[in-house]
């Protein structure tokens, strides 16, 4: 749905009806809210971003105890032009697998402090990439985890996180 709507130039009747339609969808969940934490998007790492419809569609394999690997392919909703991803889409995906593999394992949970991202080629976009990350220190309350993307043999970025974890 994401990459229909970000991708369209349909008429405003369409759009119209597009929109009716929508509403109805919506409606239909009404009344099955659940509490922060109980929900299934963001939970599910079995699914593509966790289920959470804003993540970036990370498919991860297998975990260990400080390193994890996956495949992720942006589509549309992350394109900024020219077949590439944006900028931003790439910096979401590098703080999600970073803040994952931050809180795997033996580790407690961790809030983001700082995150840098090195853009070394344009990130394509339809392509599957592959996505690792590894924890390269810990230092107290502060897990230090590096990441990188590749399309193939390509380097298309690598960022470097810092994570505290919640006292």
């Amino acid at each position: 749905m994401q990459d229909r709507t970000t991708g369209t130039q349909a008429p405003p009747d369409v759009l119209a009806a597009a929109a009716v339609k929508l509403r109805e969808a919506a409606a239909i969940l009404d009344g099955h809210e659940a509490e922060d934490g109980e929900q299934f998007a963001g939970y599910r790492l079995d699914l593509p971003g966790r289920g959470h419809p804003l993540l970036t569609p990370v498919l991860y394999g297998p975990f260990e105890e400080d390193a994890i690997t996956g495949t992720v392919t942006l589509t549309r909703t992350h394109l900024s032009g020219g077949g590439r991803a944006h900028a931003g889409a790439v910096a979401l995906l590098f703080g999600e697998v970073l803040g994952v593999l931050s809180v795997m394992g033996d580790r407690s949970p961790a809030r983001n402090a700082a995150l840098h991202v090195n853009y070394r080629k344009g990130t394509p976009t339809g392509t599957e990439l592959q996505v690792t990350a590894r924890v390269t220190g810990v230092e107290g309350r502060k897990i230090h985890v590096e990441g990188e993307l590749r399309d193939g043999d390509t380097l298309v970025a690598d960022a470097q996180g810092l994570y505290l974890k919640v006292t």
